[in-house]
């Protein structure tokens, strides 16, 4: 018996009255989500099982590999890739236009209000897109600037949204792009201060960041950098990369004040790959002109430009199955409960933490559990090191961590206590090879 309450349940129970999907999927996916909510269904006082949750993925410690690289890719939940799977098989038994806008017109504003209403935000403001890629872009081409107007950015942004800006002043030569190098900066309100030195009223047009560094693990107080930005000139455009924080904290972005938000669903969301979203405050979106202009979720050509969100999803065909895996993965994360999920990452990145610190090595990241989170950086002197271990890791233990700063560890919910001492006990092996047993001859900066 599935509660009625669930919204992926009732989106499946829809698919299948319309015959988009065969008897036979529906029954597979309602016995499977039953036993998955069964499981997840708790009273708030109750700790998570996570060692079930453990379970709800498919790899494998040494058949497959461990993952403990969130900050790049997630595997997504079995039951949900599962049923994205079958869905997209039913679907391939009957193509037409008739069925393609009853599935997509069905998912796409279920799946919208589920996860609007976990950031706190009205469905209007947010858009399905294909990753934080596209997101950020549509921010980086969607202005039209005057000569002399100023872009601010963080030095750690992601790629793409940092080089992106550089194609961009490429096109348009009078804008002028002021980066923020945070080295040194080690409380919040130093941070903000750096970022708000910048902001120049009326010649400020946007300032940007990441949420959490990918590269450094440094989490950026968000909501008073965009208060005092916008105390500053409230007509600056705050746009906040939040790849990292997506599926892992519990987001109110109305009280974060940013004007933008991007992220996708295929890192700590555990989601669907080519995936993503965009927020953007109502009073903003016609500010911007969008990157594509094509069918919406109807399959309809729009006679003119949307006011809402959708005005930046017009992408013409997609993968329809995609949004299911959206909707399905909401629906899991929301009943694990997001403070549960905070907590755990927390949780495994400070004995993970703990025990690097016991080995002697240094780290990027910051030891205070409130300017950081899930991304964990150690530093190398010389960074061939840290690719040497990265990649002896994996060879030797299945491990898959990255070499992005360093070496990079980012744990997740999939992750057990015992993941992290697999991981502890392999650096300390690697570190008592000989040294010419290494990919290296070099050893790693250690704290004296």
């Amino acid at each position: 018996m599935v509660p009625s309450q669930f919204v992926t349940y009732e989106v499946a129970k829809k698919l299948f009255d319309l015959n988009v999907i065969s008897r036979a999927t529906f029954l597979s996916f309602k016995k499977e989500f039953a036993k998955v909510m069964k499981g997840l269904r708790k009273e708030a006082t109750t700790t998570v099982d996570w060692d079930a949750v453990r379970d709800m993925f498919d790899f494998d410690d040494y058949a497959d590999g461990v993952p403990i690289n969130a900050a790049n890719l997630c595997p997504s939940f079995h039951a949900v890739q599962e049923h994205v799977n079958q869905l997209g098989i039913d679907m391939n038994k009957d193509v037409s236009i008739q069925k393609r806008t009853s599935v997509f017109a069905t998912i796409i504003d279920d799946a919208r209000a589920l996860i609007a209403q976990q950031l706190n935000i009205s469905t209007a403001e947010l858009a399905f897109m294909r990753n934080a890629t596209e997101a950020n872009n549509i921010i980086n081409n969607g202005l039209d600037f005057n000569a002399g107007e100023e872009v601010v950015i963080w030095s750690e942004n992601h790629g793409s949204n940092n080089r992106a800006w550089a194609i961009r002043q490429q096109r348009n030569p009078n804008i002028k792009i002021i980066t923020v190098d945070l080295t040194g900066a080690t409380t919040d309100q130093e941070v903000i201060n750096r970022f708000v030195a910048q902001v120049k009223p009326g010649v400020t047009r946007v300032v940007t960041f990441s949420e959490i560094s990918n590269e450094s693990g440094l989490r950026i107080p968000s909501k008073d950098l965009c208060s005092e930005v916008h105390a500053v000139d409230p007509n600056v455009h705050v746009h906040v990369d939040g790849a990292q924080g997506w599926g892992v904290l519990e987001h109110d972005l109305q009280d974060m004040g940013c004007d933008s938000y991007a992220a996708s669903a295929h890192k700590w969301f555990l989601g669907p790959k080519e995936a993503g979203i965009l927020y953007m405050k109502a009073a903003r979106i016609t500010n911007f002109w969008p990157n594509n202009f094509g069918y919406d979720a109807k399959i309809i050509l729009p006679e003119e430009l949307y006011t809402d969100a959708r005005r930046f999803e017009t992408l013409g065909q997609r993968n329809d199955p995609t949004l299911m895996g959206l909707l399905y993965t909401a629906e899991i994360l929301g009943t694990i409960r997001f403070t549960e999920i905070d907590q755990r990452i927390q949780f495994l990145v400070q004995k993970l933490i703990d025990g690097l610190l016991a080995m002697g090595y240094t780290l990027t990241t910051p030891t205070d559990p409130a300017r950081r989170h899930g991304v964990v950086v150690v530093h190398f002197d010389n960074p061939d090191e840290g690719v040497a271990l990265y990649n002896w890791l994996y060879k030797e233990h299945r491990i898959g961590v990255a070499s992005t700063g360093g070496l990079r560890i980012c744990p997740h919910i999939y992750n057990t206590e015992h993941h992290i001492d697999r991981l502890l006990a392999a650096i300390q092996e690697y570190n008592s090879l000989p040294a010419g047993d290494k990919s290296s001859k070099k050893t790693a900066t250690r704290k004296k």
